[in-house]
């Protein structure tokens, strides 16, 4: 049951700021904000780590791989933490 928001009543979204300025609102209509998704930032992670030499006793190397490998295991996981952490308004990378 979708509920109609009259002119004496502000819509819940807009007592907790999260229209965007100036947006125009039609009921009904899920608006949805930019996200990070993972894999770009694992895909990112894994150029950082492939510019290294692989070198299982180089601190650096060492830590970008497993760190790649444990977020590449845990990509559900680390979706939902972006998706928590990333607020409207938040600056995000460009595509």
């Amino acid at each position: 049951m979708r509920r109609e928001i009259g002119p004496d009543r502000a819509h819940p979204l807009d007592m907790v700021g999260l229209w965007p300025s100036g947006g125009h609102r039609r009921p009904g209509v899920l608006i949805r904000w930019p996200t990070m998704k993972s894999e770009k930032l694992l895909a990112e992670l894994n150029r950082i780590r492939a510019d290294l030499d692989k070198d299982p006793s180089d601190i650096e190397w060492f830590t970008l791989h497993h760190v790649f490998c444990f977020i590449s295991y845990q990509q559900g996981a680390f979706q939902k933490y972006l998706d928590e952490v990333i607020k409207p308004g938040d600056e995000i990378p460009e595509d």
